[in-house]
């Protein structure tokens, strides 16, 4: 984690992010929740060692939560590529 050299709030919240997603909502959660679902979805910075598809990883959310990504992996997908893509523009 030193070798990232990111501020001490991030040091705490990444070195959580192996603990497995439980289904509650603080910021370690979010973080984690976040990593999964760009995992799942192909956006990867690293090889995760617990790769977890989109289904299950949304059946963590709240309802609620939960429709807001849709049921299309591939269109949730290209919606993120392309807000990623229009902030590097």
């Amino acid at each position: 984690m030193g070798a990232w050299k990111l501020p001490e709030g991030f040091v705490d919240i990444t070195s959580q992010l192996h603990i497995g997603i439980t289904g509650e909502f603080d910021m370690y959660a979010v973080v984690r929740f976040s990593c999964a679902l760009a995992n799942a979805l192909g956006f990867s910075v690293i090889q995760p060692l617990d790769l977890r598809n989109l289904e299950e990883i949304l059946q963590k959310l709240p309802d609620r939560e939960r429709k807001c990504f849709g049921s299309d992996p591939n269109e949730l997908a290209r919606r993120i590529a392309t807000k990623i893509n229009s902030m590097s523009e």
